[in-house]
Parts: structure tokens; C-alpha cells; sequence
């Protein structure tokens, strides 16, 4: 529906000149239906906008750290791809394989054939 009161809303505005007194009555009746359902939106959507949240939350706390085992390692003389591949084995086990991938794939890139 948010997206049907976007179209209505371009729909009313022509295309040269201003918008007339009926259209921008038309326009305010939707703008104040499209505000509503966008405010009801959170409420509406709680679980999904809390399970974002939390996911968001514990992804910002492992890469935080990641990069501190990792700056602490690197002090250590570890290189920067094994310290962050320590890091993400001890903190993010789950993405431990597509980390270590990437970070090899950066320190010795794949030669072309």
C-alpha cells in the first residue's frame, strides 16, 4: 500500500505548471494515509525489526573483536591475514571459511591462467 500511495502521488503531479487546488487536496489525503501506515510500519513489523537490530548488534561485537584480536596479534608480528583469520576462528566460527578464503584470495591472489 506504501507503494500504491507513491504512484497516486506522481500520478497527481503534472507534468508542467503547479498542481492544482483538487489535486493538492488529493495529494494531502494520501501523503497523511502513506505517513500513518509508514509510522504503523514498526509496530507492525516488530519481530523483524528486532531480529535486525540483533543481528545488526552481535555482527558490530564480533568485528569488534575480531579487529582487537587481530591488532593484538599483528603487535605480536603475526601477519595481518593470519591474525584476522585467528580472530574470525575464535569469534565468528560460522564465517571462519569465507573469511580465511577472502583474506588468502587478497594476500596471494589466484594467478591467471
Amino acid at each position: 500500500s506504501l507503494y500504491d500511495a507513491i504512484l497516486q502521488l506522481r500520478a497527481l503531479l503534472p507534468e508542467t505548471g503547479s498542481i492544482d487546488s483538487a489535486q493538492a487536496d488529493k495529494s494531502e489525503r494520501i501523503l497523511r494515509i502513506y505517513l500513518s501506515k509508514l509510522a504503523a510500519l514498526p509496530r507492525v513489523k516488530a519481530d523483524e525489526v528486532v531480529e535486525g537490530v540483533w543481528s545488526t548488534g552481535r555482527g558490530v561485537v564480533q568485528m569488534g573483536l575480531i579487529c582487537a584480536s587481530t591488532a593484538i596479534t599483528v603487535a605480536y608480528g603475526l601477519p595481518v591475514a593470519a591474525a584476522v583469520a585467528i580472530g574470525t576462528m575464535i569469534f565468528a566460527p560460522k564465517n571462519a571459511t569465507e573469511l580465511i578464503k577472502t583474506a588468502r584470495e587478497a594476500v596471494w591472489p589466484l594467478s591467471k591462467p
